[in-house]
């Protein structure tokens, strides 16, 4: 399960028009450095994913919001996309979704409710991996 994750490091940081961008060029390294590049790449999920024919990925929920000022929507958009393309799912259905919610940002939805909601949906996707629960869809 991944949380509003950092997962196109290399992309981001080729951006200099992204507000947070020139201010983390210390952590995660100046893309313009061949030396840099390649250490970034070594730790970016999005440029890490095998090529095609590559062993499974297990059962995967990457939750994302669209409002999320830190970690663009898109980047789980990108990397959910890519890893259904090159590397299938496991032998056993193990699903690779995707949560998206429309309200809130990094650090989830507010609201009294919100929190219990995000989490009944993460302890259902847990469930179903683990084998307690048959169907996502049976409620």
């Amino acid at each position: 399960m991944l949380r509003a994750p950092f997962l196109d490091v290399c992309g981001t940081m080729l951006d200099t028009t992204l507000p947070l961008t020139c201010e983390e060029l210390s952590e995660w390294g100046d893309p313009a450095d061949a030396a840099a590049w390649e250490a970034m790449r070594t730790f970016c999920p999005y440029a890490s994913i095998p090529e095609r024919d590559a062993a499974a990925y297990p059962a995967l929920l990457i939750c994302a919001a669209v409002n999320d000022p830190r970690v663009s929507f898109t980047q789980a958009l990108r990397y959910l996309a890519r890893l259904r393309e090159r590397a299938p799912a496991a032998a056993d259905g193990a699903p690779q979704l995707l949560h998206m919610r429309t309200v809130g940002g990094h650090h989830g939805d507010g609201g009294r409710f919100r929190r219990l909601e995000q989490l009944s949906v993460e302890y259902a996707f847990l469930s179903h991996a683990l084998g307690v629960l048959e169907d996502l869809d049976s409620g």
